[in-house]
């Protein structure tokens, strides 16, 4: 990904990736299931893949069944996907809405983040220590980056910014201010259907190669138009390099932002996410690898799952 440091205003540019119903809160519109988020997404593929394929359509498929709440279960296995480590110097003692004082950390929090997909941003207060032994000391200017312009949600991926706040491993926060002891930062909730996951999310604190984490609870989103949750593929374009097929690019609508809320199939096999990129227009593309490169190729055509929390959508290419 590249960044175009901006001496100025000490931001970094993220650039734009090349390869370019009725309202009702979403506790109202679907049913309830059990299991872990991941379980419900597998089923989901399991069940979306053989309805649409049977229907013979090429448009989404969606359950009417409400997807789990988030869980330390779902967050048992993390590692950071910028390969930081984790260190006992660095500590997160609470978050709390700058707004009100009020602390969200945590599955016995008394509240929780009210996100909005219409575009609301929440101040949030870091409280803890960010400073490690021997390092040097972070300064505003590190944390800071800027979306290019039409973006308004991007996966996080690579080294930059160097100091960063992100919420499930995904999505930048815009820090404010910092010090040794606390972080302000504003979330960006803006067509980010992430977060009508409500639960336990995970905020991290990444300094240079070093980290720190803890649960933040999400409760009850603002009311959205169910169907602009759910995805809906426009098309699907093969990327390859030197010739060899590596990744798939699904250009639409109701992606997230955070691969590991996703579940995608080629031809039946599961291929990891890789990055989300939202437009303020709403429209979406998203990048999963191709589980088997070398026999890809073999099949002139192809059929492929994606699933979401909030549906299933089916396309054949």
């Amino acid at each position: 990904m590249k960044f175009l440091p901006l001496a100025l205003t000490f931001t970094v540019l993220l650039s734009l990736n090349a390869c370019h119903a009725p309202s009702l809160p979403v506790s109202q519109s679907l049913s309830p299931s059990v299991g872990t988020l991941q379980d419900f997404l597998v089923l989901s593929a399991k069940e979306g893949s053989k309805n649409d394929k049977d229907k013979g359509h090429d448009k989404g498929h969606n359950e009417n069944r409400k997807p789990p709440k988030l869980s330390d279960r779902d967050w048992k296995d993390f590692k950071p996907r910028s390969r930081c480590e984790r260190t006992p110097e660095l500590l997160i003692t609470d978050i709390v809405l700058t707004s009100t004082g009020e602390s969200i950390m945590g599955p016995s929090a008394l509240i929780g983040l009210r996100p909005d997909y219409a575009g609301t941003e929440i101040g949030l207060t870091i409280k803890g220590q960010f400073e490690k032994r021997n390092d040097k000391e972070f300064k505003l200017k590190d944390f800071l980056f800027q979306f290019e312009t039409p973006l308004v949600q991007q996966s996080f991926i690579g080294k930059e910014p160097q100091a960063r706040v992100l919420l499930d491993d995904s999505i930048l926060l815009q820090v404010e201010s910092v010090t040794k002891t606390e972080i302000k930062v504003r979330l960006n909730t803006q067509l980010l259907p992430d977060l009508y996951l409500k639960g336990n999310h995970r905020l991290s604190i990444e300094l240079d190669r070093w980290y720190t984490d803890a649960l933040l609870k999400v409760g009850e989103p603002a009311p959205v138009e169910v169907s602009a949750l759910q995805p809906r593929i426009e098309s699907v374009e093969v990327l390859r390099e030197r010739g060899k097929p590596l990744h798939i690019k699904l250009t639409g609508r109701g992606f997230l932002v955070f691969p590991k809320f996703s579940y995608a199939t080629i031809d039946g096999e599961f291929g990891f996410g890789y990055q989300t990129e939202v437009t303020a227009d709403g429209s979406a593309e998203t990048v999963v690898h191709i589980p088997d490169p070398n026999s890809f190729d073999l099949n002139p055509h192809h059929n492929l799952v994606y699933v979401t929390p909030f549906g299933v959508a089916f396309k054949a290419f």
